[in-house]
């Protein structure tokens, strides 16, 4: 029994409260794995594991993102994937998200094509459907992607982003109105719901035809920024959650990779989604304003973000930098308490002191430029920065 323990059992005569706390630190420890955790013995009880942050808890521990249901108690059930971040990878789903504002004239795949040929190679990307579709009540026009990537033996998923001022204003004034339940768990923004359903009804049936096209192809990226990354984080929730209540055997394996991605839902629908899609990599960039809106509701003194009320809430997992994303800079992979709304990423800099002040122009900047390129639809060249970035990542990319 450690020193830690003794000292809780002395706390616990005054303050039963403390028990979650207490037993936190007997089971948690850097890099164990999940057949460790169940193994190990806690004062009380077996450790359990939780798939949604990856980390080893106490029976009841405050720190865990898992509810009973959802932790694990025995090895047999331990997870066989271990979801790591993937930088090539990353890089890639920021092309094929900055070409998905070429859907601005019409969403010819053609454009998209062009896009992705000169800012990674002619090839990489094969064919293309891409779709646009009107939601109501407001009519706003929302699109998307997919294609198929033969170098990694992937098929892809893509959202556009904010198509101009008037849907952002729309989307800023409407997002918090109104919530409504997502299939797996939670509840979701309303404008994202709706701008989801829109586009992916379309979406879906060409995705089944590449899937056909390619069977051998194991793995399914979904990708996307700033509304896109939203649309995004819905389309991988539903996807995984659907495929389970079907025909889990043929599943192909799911990632998410957005950029500057809002809070798409509540707790429960984080919860959802960390449980569903483990390889699931949200990325930050400095200033960027979008990733704290909509803003939640914090306790002050004990959480950046509460889980309760229905609050906006995001999902995992954060990979934050911090710098302009140029080659070799540096990134951290997120997991402060509480689970994916930690204050030791994105919620460490005080962006709003930035963003309504002297400095709004870094805060957009860094919304629009990821891995030192900006995502502009009107550029269709590919720049030093871009040219270094493909040289960079290219080469990796299996």
């Amino acid at each position: 029994m450690t020193w830690s323990t003794l000292v809780c059992i002395g706390v616990l005569t005054c303050a039963t409260a403390w028990l979650p706390l207490c037993l936190a630190d007997e089971c948690s420890e850097e890099g164990i794995s999940c057949g460790s955790c169940v193994r190990r013995q806690s004062w009380w009880s077996n450790c359990r594991w939780c798939p949604v942050d990856g980390q080893c808890h106490a029976a009841g521990s405050q720190y865990s993102a898992c509810n009973s249901s959802q932790q694990i108690l025995t090895s047999d059930n331990c997870p066989s994937f271990t979801a790591q971040y993937d930088p090539h990878l990353a890089w890639l789903s920021w092309v094929l998200s900055l070409s998905a504002y070429q859907t601005r004239e019409g969403g010819a795949a053609p454009q998209i094509q062009h896009a992705i040929d000169t800012f990674a190679e002619p090839g990489l990307v094969i064919n293309i459907s891409s779709f646009t579709a009107a939601a109501p009540p407001s009519k706003d026009a929302f699109s998307g992607y997919v294609a198929a990537v033969p170098r990694i033996k992937a098929l892809v998923v893509v959202f556009r982003g904010t198509r101009d001022t008037k849907q952002l204003e729309r989307e800023l004034t409407t997002v918090l109105h109104e919530k409504i339940a997502f299939l797996g768990g939670g509840y979701v923004e309303k404008f994202f719901h709706d701008a989801y359903t829109s586009v992916w009804e379309k979406l879906s049936g060409e995705l089944e035809k590449l899937r056909s096209k390619y069977p051998r192809y194991e793995r399914l990226l979904f990708t996307g920024h700033s509304l896109g990354a939203a649309l995004a984080s819905l389309g991988s929730t539903e996807y995984v959650v659907a495929s389970h209540a079907t025909n889990h055997s043929t599943m192909p394996t799911v990632s998410l990779y957005t950029f500057g991605q809002p809070r798409v839902g509540d707790y429960g629908y984080a919860a959802n989604h960390d449980q569903a899609v483990p390889d699931s990599w949200r990325i930050t960039h400095r200033y960027d304003v979008v990733v704290h809106v909509p803003t939640c509701y914090s306790v002050i003194g004990v959480t950046p973000c509460s889980s309760e009320m229905y609050s906006p809430y995001h999902h995992g997992i954060e990979v934050f930098y911090p710098n302009d994303m140029a080659i070799n800079d540096t990134y951290s992979l997120c997991s402060g308490f509480p689970y994916t709304e930690g204050d030791d990423c994105a919620d460490s800099i005080s962006v709003w002191d930035h963003c309504l002040g002297l400095f709004q122009g870094i805060c957009i900047r860094d919304h629009s430029t990821y891995f030192n390129f900006h995502a502009n639809a009107s550029r269709l060249t590919c720049d030093l920065n871009c040219r270094q970035q493909r040289d960079a990542h290219l080469p990796f990319l299996n």
